[in-house]
């Protein structure tokens, strides 16, 4: 084998070593989803178990650009009955490419502290989150209890709060953002 092929085998090898060790799976959920990020949240899928009857039901949203301008679609509305609890539990995808479905609810488990989905309603419903990172919850599972019957929305919110993370919803890069119609009746 010449020399130079030699040297160009070698040095081409070493890049894609160099490039293999920077795609780490932090790079997923960039801190401004919108520059040159790999992934973009655009599907959330609620999934709620009513406790007294552990009846199933899920609600789901598409938002094809995430944080972006474009408004989410909401797939249906949530229905619930009054004074009742549910668990909660989340899923996100990223599914910009149809093709290939992305679940980015694994990044979030694998980086806990770099995440937080909140859950918020305009009336007094109790949310208590029921998972953590070992000092501030995550927020994909919850446990809620509704109150008198209503019609409203429950607001969904997930972060990217790598470094400032405090227990808060407040800090961080918003990554997606959707208010489910919530109806207790």
């Amino acid at each position: 084998m010449p020399k130079v092929f030699k040297s160009i085998l070698f040095a081409g090898a070493g890049a894609g070593l160099l490039w293999l060790a920077s795609c780490s799976p932090e790079d997923l959920f960039p801190d401004d989803p919108n520059v040159g990020g790999k992934d973009t949240a655009t599907t959330f899928t609620l999934k709620y178990t009513n406790l007294s009857t552990s009846a199933v039901a899920f609600a789901s949203c598409f938002d094809p650009d995430g944080a972006g301008p474009e408004a989410p679609s909401l797939l249906n509305t949530i229905r619930m009955q009054p004074n009742t609890e549910y668990d909660l539990e989340l899923e996100v995808q990223d599914d910009t490419d149809p093709r290939k479905s992305i679940n980015l609810t694994d990044t979030i488990l694998r980086f806990p502290k770099n995440y937080r989905v909140c859950m918020a309603s305009p009336v007094n419903l109790n949310y208590v989150p029921r998972d953590s990172d070992g000092t501030w919850p995550i927020g994909l599972q919850y446990r809620m209890k509704t109150g008198a019957a209503m019609n409203t929305t429950m607001k969904v919110i997930l972060r990217n709060q790598r470094g400032v993370k405090n227990g808060a919803c407040e800090p961080g890069t918003l990554l997606l953002e959707v208010n489910f119609p919530l109806s207790v009746q």
